[in-house]
């Protein structure tokens, strides 16, 4: 509580010529090595003594002095809480544990400790942590208006929050979530009301706010079901109102803030029987609901109050409308990412309830289906005409990947899956059109989790084809192949000829004659090609015949080629891109097509349908061979990142194995004899010879990435004659050169 006599402002008062940040930087880079120390030299007297100054200090009404005494002490227990919440934690433990521990401990001591002393240094961890927590619980005064106290408790609270749920004192983990959540509602409220208080917060690394929602999460998250009484659940659902009252108040809070609430009351609600969820995620979600209706009214009419109606040159206005219904479509994929995990966690108990007659039948729907209902209206008109700004396009990207398992057990298995499509699509067109910073990577990233889940079955009904499939097979065919090609589409519109002609240099000339400059990609969306390489990466694993037999789209720029062998031709020109994702996906893509070729080698003697696309793949990747492998090679002469160094070792790894050696003795040959490689005739006589030696099976994949990484490194040199003329190429002789 807060009175006139006991208030956060009375805070800046005080006398102090210490630089705030230059004192937290000593906190956490000196005295917590001290701390420690000072705790491994008796560690039971250090927890004693700490806890005991908290009692002491929580003892009567807190002062302002006690109050950052108050902090001080806490800070000494949490600066050692790795240790003393684990030492804590096994007073519960088998003797054997305590055992085990105590001898991993007892480094910088004398004596291993007996079972009967460790059994003594857990038990009064535990006591007197336990009447520190209980201490917390009951304080008043300036704990609790001190921001920096207030942040510290809550600090101390979730760091030992491991300890708090295995603890055998009875009443301490209800403590110790009263005080998280006591100080989330604080924080939330009177302290943000407070100037003096606002400004403190201010120059703190972490709010108390952001500290009560780690810990709240991390008690919540550790022991969800010990928080499913009703009263419980009532302090709970509390603490989330209290939270819109702070976020719709513009309070110092931020959503990663509410996010970390959101996750541990959804662990607590997927702890309860599961013919209650839907009833409490409904519940959960309502003000979320509420909140987007708000956010889409407000757009709407700084919309059309503006030139361009609901889509209106870049405005202040707008942009903190969306960010805020972004911000609430992100608790809306938390909800959805929750209750995922508790499905798959539960399918067991789920499907013993059906049999035992409990009430959870084979017609058990996803407990988000509710609120994506009642919350698709907005979602739709965000979609439509807001998703050209990035705080709708990446949060609605991320809560369909979210939606792609949930299914209606009323209607047919893709029906929502079709209504996600049609948003993504919406999202992806809006994207393209739009002048925003909008960015595709969160809707390709939902492309690939439907082909993920979904593309199985879609590969069934290709290879059915003249046979019989299930409806959902077909739809799911049917539904991935408007995915890829729209998503082709898109793609293509935001980065142009690297995707949609790629025509860089003319066939048959190699990188070296060009001289081609390492191309960025340009235009809005410079991640959408790494995107798509990993959707088309992911079809090799799932469903390779229908994306090597897919053919392209009527009306768009490539429906003369098939989307394979335009995929299998981007992926070549972008392995020197210098967009690293972009490079580094395209060459994963090359690889799982060799995997692939490999596979179908050793499967086509059983199945029919390798027979179909094995001509197919391996003319596209001989079509590129020549460029891939002077690529690779040319990158790795300097000239790529060396982050993408491991997969270019692997791709051409896999490319040598493949090709005839006769090809790859040409092709690597016609690469060395280029300027661009530097390290003269004793280095192109030892990569020779190391290529040479992949096609036998004697050099590794790891043993080439190594060895690309040496080339790699021996170009950076500013003096290339001493790379090529000393002691280097001797070296790396002596490594890799076998006769």
């Amino acid at each position: 509580a807060t009175t006139n006599e006991c208030g956060a402002s009375q805070i800046d008062n005080l006398d102090c010529e210490v630089d705030f940040h230059q004192f937290e930087r000593f906190r956490e880079h000196v005295l917590c090595d001290a701390l420690i120390a000072c705790y491994d030299n008796n560690r039971s007297r250090f927890v004693e003594i700490c806890c005991s100054a908290v009692e002491n200090i929580c003892n009567g009404a807190v002062g302002l002095e006690d109050s950052f005494q108050l902090e001080a002490a806490l800070f000494c227990l949490s600066s050692v809480a790795m240790k003393a919440s684990k030492t804590a934690g096994l007073v519960t433990a088998t003797p054997a544990s305590r055992a085990a521990y105590g001898k991993a401990t007892t480094h910088r001591r004398k004596n291993e400790k007996s079972e009967k002393s460790m059994l003594e240094e857990c038990t009064i961890h535990d006591e007197y942590l336990a009447r520190c927590v209980n201490a917390l619980a009951k304080t008043t005064g300036y704990a609790t208006t001190n921001p920096l106290a207030l942040a510290q408790m809550c600090r101390f609270i979730g760091k030992y929050s491991s300890w708090l749920v295995k603890s055998p004192t009875q009443g301490v983990l209800d403590a110790g979530a009263e005080v998280a959540l006591t100080s989330f509602n604080l924080a939330g409220g009177a302290l943000s009301d407070d100037l003096s208080a606002k400004a403190i917060i201010q120059e703190m690394s972490i709010s108390p706010y952001a500290e009560a929602a780690t810990a709240l999460r991390n008690i919540l998250s550790r022991s969800p079901s010990h928080f499913t009484t009703p009263q419980a659940l009532v302090a709970l659902a509390g603490g989330w109102e209290s939270s819109y009252t702070s976020a719709n108040a513009n309070r110092i809070i931020n959503i990663e803030d509410r996010e970390a609430l959101c996750s541990g009351i959804c662990r607590v609600l997927a702890s309860t029987p599961p013919g209650e969820w839907v009833a409490s995620l409904s519940s959960l979600a309502r003000p979320t609901i509420e909140c987007l209706e708000t956010v889409v009214k407000k757009a709407d009419a700084i919309g059309a109050a503006l030139p361009g109606g609901n889509r209106p040159e870049p405005n202040i206005s707008l942009q903190t409308v969306l960010k805020r219904g972004g911000d609430e479509i992100r608790l809306l994929s938390k909800m959805v990412l929750v209750f995922n995990h508790a499905i798959q966690d539960n399918s067991k108990t789920l499907k013993n309830s059906e049999n035992n007659g409990v009430g959870v039948s084979s017609k058990f729907e996803h407990p988000f289906i509710d609120v994506l209902r009642r919350t698709w209206p907005c979602l739709s008109q965000l979609a439509q005409n807001y998703s050209s700004h990035c705080a709708i396009s990446v949060t609605l990207g991320s809560l369909l990947t979210q939606s792609v398992s949930i299914k209606d057990a009323e209607k047919d298995k893709l029906s929502i899956l079709r209504e996600l499509c049609c948003m993504a699509r919406i999202v992806m067109d809006s994207i393209v059109k739009g002048t925003e910073t909008a960015t595709l990577s969160p809707i390709l990233e939902f492309v690939a989790e439907v082909v993920t889940l979904h593309g199985l079955a879609a590969e069934n009904c290709v290879i059915t084809k003249n046979g019989s499939s299930t409806n959902y097979c077909d739809e799911a065919r049917h539904v991935i192949e408007e995915l890829l090609l729209i998503t082709a589409e898109a793609v293509g519109a935001v980065v142009g000829d690297a995707w949609s002609h790629p025509k860089e240099q003319k066939q048959g000339q190699s990188p070296f004659e060009g001289s081609p400059e390492l191309r960025r990609i340009e235009r809005n969306s410079p991640e959408a090609l790494s995107g798509l390489f990993t959707i088309l990466t992911a079809c090799i694993k799932e469903c390779p015949v229908l994306l090597i037999t897919m053919e392209g789209g009527q009306g768009s720029s490539w429906e003369d080629e098939t989307m394979f062998n335009q995929s299998v031709d981007a992926a070549a020109l972008a392995v020197n891109d210098k967009e690293v994702d972009a490079a580094r996906s395209a060459m994963i893509f090359l690889t799982s097509l060799l995997d692939l070729i490999a596979r179908i080698q050793r499967e086509q003697s059983t199945n029919a349908r390798w027979q179909k696309i094995l001509p197919v793949v391996e003319s596209a990747i001989k079509k590129n061979y020549d460029n891939i492998v002077l690529r690779l090679i040319f990158g790795a002469c300097g000239n790529c990142p060396h982050e993408v160094l491991d997969p270019a070792a692997a791709l051409l790894h896999s490319l040598i194995l493949w090709s005839p050696a006769d090809c790859t003795q040409a092709t690597v040959l016609n690469a060395l004899r280029s300027n661009t490689f530097a390290l003269g005739n004793g280095g192109r006589a030892i990569t020779h010879n190391v290529l040479g030696r992949v096609k036998t099976g004697s050099v590794s994949p790891s043993a080439l990435m190594d060895f690309l990484g040496e080339i790699w490194q021996m170009h950076q040199n500013d003096d290339m004659n001493a790379s090529v003329d000393g002691e280097a190429i001797e070296k790396l002789k002596a490594i890799y050169f076998q006769s």
